[in-house]
Parts: C-alpha cells; structure tokens; sequence
C-alpha cells in the first residue's frame, strides 16, 4: 500500500512566532507583502536555491548563464568540489542559479529596465517572480526534516520530476528539445 501522509496546516502569521526566520523565508511564506518588502535580493535567493534553474529557464524561457563556480564543480550544497577532482571529473552543471543572474535574464527578456541607466529592475522583477512562487506557479516542496541527506536528494529530485511534467512545463520543454533537435 501506499506510504501513511500527514498533512499539517498552520495560518501564516502562527509560524514566526515559534522558528526564528529572517525577512526572505517569511515573504515566501506569504507572511510578509511582497509590494513592501525593501530587500528583494534576499527572497529571490532564497528562491534560487529552492527552484532549480531548469525550471526558471522553461517557464519564463530564458537562456540562464552557467557561472565560473558552477564550472569548477560545485554541488547541489553550495560546498565546493575538490579542484584536482573536478579537473579529472568534472561534474554536471549546478541545477540552481543566482538571484543576479536570474534577475538580469527574466528583467531582461521581460524589458524590466531602469529609465535612464537601462539597468535591469530588479524589484520589479523580483515582485512578478516572487508572486508567481506565491500563486504556485513555481513548486517547492520542503522535506521532512529528519532525512538522511541520500533520502533528501531522492526526494527533491522526485519534485523537480513534478515541476517539469506539469503540462506547461512538459509541453514547453518538449517544444525546446524539438527545436534543438531540429537545429543539430
């Protein structure tokens, strides 16, 4: 049969009260209003470690740019790869991105840019990104807490699986893979 599913619901404003959580944690959790958040570098980082890149990429179809760190192998944990390893093995791009770096591309591709300096706006675009996190347009699903880190690996693998056969999702990267076939 199928494994036993507890589900827990708490209002909102309940949780800051018993865990200790900065600004970010509490904006995602729809605890704080996004339209008066003064620091949108923080949520939008903490969103970046929470959706992997691959899915910011295929919803808002973006080119996200593989940075140097990533290159020299860092893991999924942030930590980084033993340089003389990742020389003789390099590992798999990192699944995330940076809140600059997705900042900059969706501010770009959407034309949110600052009057005069032509700089990307990023409060703007952190707002639409961060209520789109808050409408469930972007999945996250936190794991227990108690996993051992193999189990925890399964299991966020298991919801990027979700993200992507949403049928948005699976129709846009089936469109992607199509024309990169079409171009090879």
């Amino acid at each position: 049969g199928a494994a036993p599913l507890t589900l827990c619901d708490c209002p909102g404003l309940v949780f800051p009260s018993f865990v200790h959580t900065g600004a970010a944690e509490m904006i995602c959790a729809g605890v704080l209003r996004i339209n008066e958040m003064r620091d949108h570098a923080a949520p939008v980082a903490l969103l970046c470690r929470r959706v992997p890149r691959q899915v910011f990429e295929l919803l808002y179809t973006l080119e996200l740019p593989v940075d140097e760190e990533t290159l020299l192998g860092l893991r999924r944990t942030g930590e980084a790869a033993d340089p003389a390893r990742a020389a003789a093995r390099p590992l798999p791009p990192s699944p995330f991105v940076t809140a600059k770096e997705l900042l900059d591309a969706f501010c770009e591709r959407r034309g949110f840019m600052q009057a005069g300096s032509g700089n990307p706006d990023g409060p703007r675009g952190a707002r639409l990104l961060l209520k789109d996190y808050m409408a469930g347009k972007l999945l996250y699903c936190h794991p227990p807490p108690d996993l051992a880190p193999e189990e925890r690996l399964a299991f966020e693998d298991e919801a990027v699986r979700t993200m992507l056969a949403t049928a948005h999702l699976a129709r846009k990267r089936g469109d992607r893979e199509a024309r990169e076939a079409a171009a090879a």
